[in-house]
């Protein structure tokens, strides 16, 4: 004799609705692709402005790769990048800015993060990353104030007293100037020169100082 299981109206229902959750959802298996987690759409493209004489710098997402680049493009020259430039940043200026400003901030904006530019060819700029020292890059040495570049660059610059001890000077501009990777001072007390190793800027600011600096022992006094 066959035995019939009956069961109620409500636990018939619930079986069904576990069979029609299972065909909408199967079980896994070990040859189920894994869902990727974590991914993220790609980043739009980036689209820099026409090179003009006057130029709208609207970058909310560009790679420092990218921006080097384009930097070369507006002051005409190559740009060798280090392999250790990565990452990026943003760039927004309001307003139009003429072609040379835009290069002005630009630069500015690299060396605030702390990388470095140096002239190695009147055509070519080597842009250095963060744990790269500009020293070993062949930075220009000048002695004139007008052989310093427009643009921001690292340079050696050698200064030369004729009235004040190179060593108080250098202990002076040591605490002006705010110490970089690549920033070096360098005493010859025998020709009375000192050679220094900074941004262009700081150099440029560092010429006015040593100008109220250099003067006889008896003006100093006054």
């Amino acid at each position: 004799m066959k035995l019939r299981l009956r069961l109620p109206v409500s636990a018939l229902t619930f079986a069904a609705l576990l069979g029609s959750a299972a065909a909408e959802n199967p079980v896994p298996t070990a040859n189920d692709p894994k869902p990727v987690r974590g991914t993220r759409p790609p980043p739009p493209a980036v689209v820099f402005p026409a090179v003009s004489p006057m130029i709208e710098l609207h970058l909310p997402f560009v790679s420092w790769s990218e921006l080097l680049s384009y930097y070369g493009l507006l002051i005409e020259k190559k740009i060798v990048q280090d392999g250790l430039i990565a990452g990026n940043t943003k760039l927004e200026i309001p307003g139009p800015v003429t072609r040379t400003k835009a290069a002005e901030l630009i630069a500015e904006k690299f060396f605030a993060e702390g990388f470095s530019l140096v002239d190695t060819a009147p055509d070519t700029v080597l842009a250095m990353g963060l744990s790269k020292n500009a020293r070993g890059a062949g930075i220009p040495v000048l002695t004139k104030r007008e052989e310093l570049p427009e643009q921001l660059r690292v340079v050696t610059f050698v200064f030369r007293f004729q009235h004040r001890n190179p060593a108080e000077i250098q202990n002076l501009f040591q605490r002006y100037a705010p110490p970089h990777l690549y920033s070096n001072f360098l005493l010859d007390p025998a020709s009375r020169t000192l050679a220094v190793t900074e941004s262009s800027r700081v150099i440029r600011s560092l010429l006015r100082y040593a100008e109220e600096l250099d003067v006889p022992a008896a003006k100093a006094a006054e």
